[in-house]
């Protein structure tokens, strides 16, 4: 009777077993099926990036350097490498807002804190991709820092650490 028994609860743990591992790799491909602009932290990079470009008046040759090496080192290519100049663009149009963007963001970013971190890192080293970081552009950054949770001392420090790190 006991090996009756230990044999249907271990076809029940079994199936839930296997139904919890094919609900994650459905979950892994849906999420690897999104488009890029649809993946709240590469859209957010990308659409500041535009953002940060334009906040001077124009977008340089090194800001255009700068977005394609962001896109190299994020290994982006074919439709998502379109996908990202894209967002980039959106970002550089006058009547982008970063609040939305940013907010979209912090709802997919609540259990992977250290995301904030990794966005902020991204914007102020594409900003620095001309060697500085302009006002405009560092107003920018410290309203995406606060945003992201980040007070003053915390941006100012990040900001000199990130440009020290370029020199």
């Amino acid at each position: 009777a006991g090996r009756f028994i230990g044999m249907i609860i271990g076809i029940i743990v079994g199936h839930y077993f296997d139904k919890g591992l094919s609900g994650l790799k459905t979950q892994q491909r849906t999420a690897d099926a999104l488009p890029l602009a649809q993946h709240p932290f590469f859209a957010a990079v990308f659409t500041i990036a535009g953002h940060l470009a334009k906040a001077d008046g124009r977008i340089s040759e090194e800001e255009i350097a700068g977005a394609e090496k962001l896109m190299a080192e994020l290994g982006l290519s074919g439709a998502s490498r379109g996908e990202a100049i894209n967002l980039f663009k959106r970002g550089s149009a006058s009547d982008f807002q970063i609040e939305p963007q940013i907010s979209t963001f912090l709802q997919h970013a609540l259990f992977q804190p250290e995301l904030k971190q990794v966005l902020l890192e991204y914007l102020v080293t594409f900003a620095l991709v001309d060697g500085v970081v302009h006002e405009a552009e560092a107003d920018i950054l410290q309203r995406v820092a606060h945003y992201l949770g980040f007070d003053r001392a915390q941006f100012r420090q990040f900001l000199e650490m990130l440009q020290a790190q370029q020199r």
